[in-house]
């Protein structure tokens, strides 16, 4: 029985751990993705549930109330989506049924390494291109979620602003298609028979050459751009001159598309580090003082994306708050509008309650004016008393008012005929 998966299956592992992104409804999306690399490396449904049971994620599932009242839920759970998993898997075998996936991302390696990558950041982009393929070697799938900070990381590109734009700069050059935009995660697909259009060469593409070169263009921290590293561009003449050693600077500078000059420094570099095509790079990584570089990356990135996290609950936080402080604002200034409404309402029945029948307002006579000021000044007199017993409402208004109104209307009547 497995205890763990490989470290290439990083989401995965993430979730295993606890590290996942848990908002919403996250368990099925957890046990999905590692029920999928399960399948991917060939473990059985038992591995899987003993994998995620054993693991803090199945910590955190047992936590929830609805797994915590009904364990069964959970078994349930764990079954539902291994079959979801396994009816959605596809087998990265056959293309013609010759070719496996990573057979044709090794040759698009070969194609990547070659082509020409001529703008100012071409270094970067083909370090960016070289690390995509080589997850799709090592995945064994075309179409993998790809965020900047997981390709800096993987490639050795110290900032992932600068592999967001290699990202974008490959989907324009049609190596790849990108899903998401923003702080979305982006799915890459890639397209496994791409040629560059602009560049061409006579090396030879016959099966060993392609293994040779693709093993040896893993990435490593040595070929990174860390600080005392030797640079991408000597990790790629490295790769060519473990294939084929008889090449002169020139022919390599022309294969790359890069300056005599420039391969020429990288044939400097890596003779007086004596890295031969048998060369052990983690010892050299080990006395150049760039071991874990890549790793380090990783993890600063990590913590970074966990603050960044931390920083948009607390801004959704504080933005949800401030919501529900105007909502509360908005009420309680409207219960003081109905209440000061209500009061004025009930002050102005008491004022007519004592002062008696109201003259007939229709009559405009020195009676019902003198009835007013009395009314106006009661109610000045009444103030914002809240103590008044409520007369109730005046039920019954007077007769001649209302027979007045209806006379008023039949004139009007008669008048528009």
């Amino acid at each position: 029985m497995s205890d763990r998966l490989p470290d290439s299956e990083t989401q995965a592992l993430a979730w295993l751990s606890g590290q996942g992104d848990a908002w919403g409804n996250w368990p099925p999306q957890a046990l999905g993705v590692v029920a999928l690399a399960c399948i991917r490396h060939d473990l059985t449904e038992v591995d899987y549930e003993h994998m995620v049971l054993r693991s803090d994620l199945g910590r955190q599932l047992r936590d929830r109330s609805e797994f915590d009242r009904v364990p069964s839920n959970l078994d349930k759970l764990l079954s539902r989506q291994w079959e979801w998993a396994q009816d959605i898997y596809e087998p990265p075998v056959a293309v013609d049924g010759v070719r496996s996936i990573q057979d044709r991302a090794r040759q698009l390696m070969c194609r990547v390494l070659f082509a020409s990558w001529p703008s100012r950041e071409g270094i970067t982009h083909r370090m960016a291109a070289l690390a995509l393929v080589s997850v799709a070697v090592d995945r064994g799938a075309y179409s993998f979620d790809c965020s900047a900070r997981f390709l800096a990381a993987t490639a050795g590109i110290q900032h992932p602003k600068n592999a967001s734009r290699a990202l974008r700069a490959l989907a324009d050059r049609g190596l790849i298609t990108l899903t998401g935009r923003g702080r979305s995660l982006r799915k890459v697909e890639l397209h496994l028979d791409w040629k560059d259009k602009t560049h061409t060469n006579n090396t030879s593409r016959d099966d060993l050459f392609v293994c040779s070169l693709s093993a040896h263009l893993r990435p490593h921290d040595v070929f990174t751009r860390a600080r005392g590293a030797l640079g991408p561009v000597a990790g790629w003449v490295h790769a060519i001159r473990s294939v084929m050693p008889d090449r002169s600077v020139s022919d390599i500078a022309k294969l790359l598309g890069l300056s005599t000059r420039t391969v020429g420094r990288a044939f400097t570099v890596l003779d007086r580090e004596g890295l031969t095509p048998a060369a052990d790079l983690d010892a050299v990584a080990d006395r150049l003082g760039v071991a874990g570089y890549r790793e380090s990356l990783r993890s600063t990135f990590a913590i970074d994306q966990a603050n960044n996290l931390t920083q948009r609950k607390a801004w959704y936080s504080a933005k949800v708050q401030a919501h529900i402080e105007w909502d509360r604002e908005q009420e309680e200034r409207f219960a003081a509008e109905r209440e000061a409404r209500r009061q004025r309402e009930i002050r102005e029945r008491v004022a007519r309650a004592e002062l008696g029948t109201c003259p007939d307002p229709f009559a405009q006579t020195a009676e019902w004016e003198d009835y007013q000021v009395r009314l106006q000044a009661r109610l000045a007199e009444l103030g914002d008393q809240r103590d008044l017993a409520d007369p109730g409402p005046q039920k019954q208004r007077r007769r001649g008012q209302r027979s007045r109104r209806r006379t008023s209307t039949t004139r009007t009547e008669w008048g528009m005929l």
